[in-house]
């Protein structure tokens, strides 16, 4: 039985953008993916884009303006996936990053896996963060607390170990 992954974005304002970021999610060589938009409270076109996108994996959930973490802390309370990651409104994933994440779990028997990513800005340098990695455990609550600078969208978290932890973002 394939495991499903939660794909968890929050949006607010993100009419320029989102098309594109839910566009490489479906896209993604592995398909049993369940995409979870939280639009918190975006005042332009971004529930229009989004609805107007048909694949019936995308859950659009609409809450009025709290910040990031809340729509994330949401997210996670609605995903029911084995597995979830995060995608910011205003990025894109290589189509097989999903895949790649979760070969690399089962393989390894692990629970979480950070993935290299590389940042191209608008225009066109590319800056290489991080390395590959994968991480277990206690370690993981430093990263998603920002005690330590990476961006949420290069993990992919058994949803296990975040909901049995309560691991949530902080909403202050």
């Amino acid at each position: 039985m394939m495991k499903k992954v939660s794909v968890i974005i929050p949006c607010y304002n993100s009419q320029h953008t989102i098309k594109h970021t839910l566009q490489s999610v479906i896209n993604q060589t592995y398909k049993s993916i369940e995409i979870i938009v939280v639009d918190d409270g975006s005042k332009d076109n971004s529930k229009n884009i989004i609805k107007g996108i048909k694949d019936n994996r995308i859950n659009y959930h609409y809450q009025r303006n709290e910040g990031v973490s809340s729509a994330r802390n949401k997210g996670i309370k609605l995903a029911t996936g084995d597995y979830i990651t995060f995608l910011d409104s205003d990025d894109v994933i290589k189509e097989d990053k999903v895949e790649t994440q979760l070969c690399l779990i089962e393989k390894e028997k692990k629970k979480v896996c950070y993935c290299e990513n590389e940042i191209i800005f608008t225009e066109g340098s590319k800056v290489k963060q991080s390395k590959s990695s994968n991480y277990n455990g206690k370690i993981l609550l430093p990263y998603l607390s920002k005690e330590l600078l990476v961006t949420t969208n290069d993990w992919l978290i058994e949803a296990k170990l975040i909901k049995d932890n309560d691991i949530y973002f902080p909403e202050d």
